[in-house]
């Protein structure tokens, strides 16, 4: 269909001229629900379609359509989220930021402007899961190096120096306890609650001692060290002698680049029980990262999913969410995906003129009988031997790339905890690091607030008590509101 579905009554016209061309009438969906996936814009349309016509007559209402995000947009989504939250300074010196690994390996054009907007998805996912493996062999070099911290044993200070190590050691074993380590390091607001306790603890023990003194023997500093406005300062003081903001950034980063790496492979294998306990943390995570409308959508699935669904929708949803149109293992896409494939298929398919024939030959025969023609066409290469257009190309080799960045972050030290480190630079040209967003911490803070969550809840209770409107209001307004004012239905009293 040659329609732009970029506002809600055209969204809605879809789906009427949908039901129109499979001569399928609306009223047929009645106490029907059909799932229908698309990006975070379609969701809403339909969502806002269905309360703004919420009194009109049922087949109009659009009660049958349960939009739900699709797979593809929702991954976009998380890359975006993660560029948001570790861009970090525009001018790349903070250790672990993205910017920083992106100007450091020549990788230009992942984000727009600021660096902090996705821009191309394919290059932006694989630049984060290189960061990611970088991030993990830093890791696990932390590791080997905690080990022996009381040994006399030499520390390792590069990727080379780990693979001689891996050589003749258990590497299963060492990935297993530095995930245990920095998966607890990493629980979120976890570092920065730890150390405000121990700020705050400090701050009462020095205030006790002073108080148990006489008034008359305390100094001018210990009379205004106990001082309210004086103590918030204090505490501040210590707590930012206390943190150490670049473990922290390394630590976020490992968290939200995991769930991202986890989110793809559960796409790509099918696993959809998998995917759907990513839905629940994503929930979390989008309310943190500057996601309110992926983070809304989340929201409308969990209480449904929570609430609503029968076993059977339960099934249908976790059976129908992904798809492999090829039949080879790790190859199921999510449908939102496939549409996208189907999009590009008809463009290459049939070059349409600039002519209201060539139009409506595309749009009626060549779309509707895309997999014919594709089938057709691989029977006919197949069988005649001609050459394959195109060439195959091999998986580029990231090596070289995550090594060098692996390196710089065993160099920094940016995977071991160094209290009272939130600046870096040369004495003289010292520039604050940059605190990275803790999506899961803020997220829960967000959720917890209650405000989305009543309104997501407020709606379906709402919609519980609206019946169907009479015809009659539809076909003459004027004389149905007659009627209820002479009946008095209003409910006025003279």
């Amino acid at each position: 269909m040659d329609i732009d579905e970029s506002s809600i009554d055209v969204t809605t016209a879809v789906i009427e001229k949908m039901s129109k061309e499979l001569e399928i009438p609306l009223s047929a969906f009645r106490n029907r629900v059909i799932l229908s996936t698309g990006d975070q814009l379609t969701t809403k349309n339909i969502r806002s379609a269905q309360e703004l016509r919420v009194r009109d007559m049922q087949e109009k209402r659009m009660e049958f359509v349960y939009p739900i995000a699709g797979c593809l947009h929702i991954l976009m989504a998380i890359v975006d989220g993660i560029f948001r939250s570790h861009s970090g300074r525009s001018d790349g010196r903070d250790p672990t930021s993205l910017t920083r690994f992106a100007g450091m390996l020549g990788r230009s054009g992942l984000g727009g402007k600021g660096g902090a907007k996705v821009v191309d998805y394919s290059a932006c996912v694989r630049f984060v899961l290189h960061v990611l493996d970088a991030h993990i062999l830093a890791a696990m070099v932390g590791m080997v190096n905690l080990r022996r911290n009381n040994t006399e044993q030499p520390r390792l200070k590069s990727v080379a120096d780990l693979r001689r190590w891996l050589k003749c050691n258990n590497w299963l074993e060492m990935l297993q306890e530095a995930k245990e380590y920095y998966g607890i390091l990493a629980k979120p607001n976890w570092q920065k609650t730890t150390a405000l306790n121990k700020a705050t603890e400090t701050y009462t023990s020095k205030r006790q001692a002073i108080m148990d003194k006489k008034k008359d023997e305390r100094t001018a500093w210990e009379l205004n060290f106990t001082k309210t406005a004086e103590s918030k300062k204090w505490i501040m003081e210590e707590l930012r002698a206390e943190r150490d903001i670049v473990f922290e950034n390394f630590l976020k980063f490992l968290h939200h680049a995991t769930l991202l790496r986890d989110a793809i492979r559960a796409v790509k294998t099918g696993t959809t029980g998998r995917l759907e306990k990513n839905l629940e943390m994503l929930c979390v995570f989008f309310h943190g990262c500057s996601k309110p409308m992926y983070a809304l959508e989340m929201l409308e699935l969990q209480v449904d999913r929570k609430c609503l669904w029968t076993p059977e929708c339960q099934f249908v949803y976790l059976n129908n969410c992904l798809q492999n149109l090829s039949g080879k293992s790790n190859k199921y896409q999510g449908n939102d995906n496939i549409v996208e494939h189907v999009n590009a298929e008809i463009k290459v398919s049939y070059n349409p003129r600039n002519t209201g024939t060539a139009q409506k030959f595309l749009l009626e025969t060549v779309a509707r009988n895309l997999v014919t023609f594709w089938i057709l066409d691989k029977a006919v290469l197949h069988t005649s031997g001609a050459p394959k257009y195109g060439s195959k190309h091999s998986t580029v080799n990231a090596r070289y790339d995550i090594t060098r960045m692996a390196d710089t972050i065993i160099s920094d030290q940016s995977m071991v905890r160094k209290p009272g480190r939130y600046s870096i630079g040369v004495e003289g040209n010292k520039v604050e690091v940059s605190e990275a967003v803790d999506a899961f911490a803020l997220g829960g803070e967000n959720i917890l607030s209650g405000h989305t969550l009543e309104n997501v809840l407020h709606k379906r209770i709402y919609r519980l008590h609206l019946g169907d409107v009479p015809y009659d209001a539809y076909e003459n307004p004027e004389a149905f509101l007659d009627r209820l004012e002479s009946e008095n239905l209003f409910g006025i009293h003279s």
